[in-house]
């Protein structure tokens, strides 16, 4: 089952099954103060890397799996920025978003069934076509003001 179809699903079972989910989003930052974005074959716009966990699995080794699945970096060290409650997708789906300043390797596509895109991005600088929480949680970061808990 293709990635894309497996997404579909999952997010239409969800609120069917009522199961809470716990995803994780990575603030890659560089030395040059930019920040790493994607874009999925399967979804618009740019967004951070990241995914959902897997049975299991803890935060911050979801979030090195993925960040590595998705752009071939390496984490060194992640600290979580905030927990927010995600309801575009049901009202038990949670987001641990990381900020990351501290990795190795150079980021690349590593899969391009999911992946279609990988830029750096000056962060005073983001493309148009970003999701508006994507730019939210930026602004978020970089400005130090607080969210409001919805992803």
């Amino acid at each position: 089952m293709t990635f894309y179809l497996k997404e579909r699903l999952s997010s239409k079972l969800k609120p069917i099954i009522n199961t809470p989910s716990v995803g994780v989003r990575a603030a890659i930052i560089n030395k040059q103060h930019q920040i790493l974005l994607i874009k999925h074959t399967y979804r618009e716009g740019w967004h951070m890397p990241g995914g959902g966990l897997a049975p299991g699995e803890t935060p911050i080794q979801g979030i090195s799996r993925e960040v590595k699945e998705e752009t071939n970096l390496h984490i060194e060290s992640a600290a979580v920025v905030s927990v927010l409650l995600n309801k575009w997708r049901s009202q038990h789906d949670y987001v641990i978003l990381f900020k990351v300043i501290q990795f190795t390797g150079s980021p690349c596509i590593n899969d391009p069934s999911e992946i279609l895109d990988i830029e750096w991005f000056n962060t005073n600088q983001l493309p148009e076509d970003i999701t508006i929480n994507t730019r939210r949680r930026i602004e978020e970061i970089i400005s130090g003001e607080p969210n409001n808990g919805h992803w």
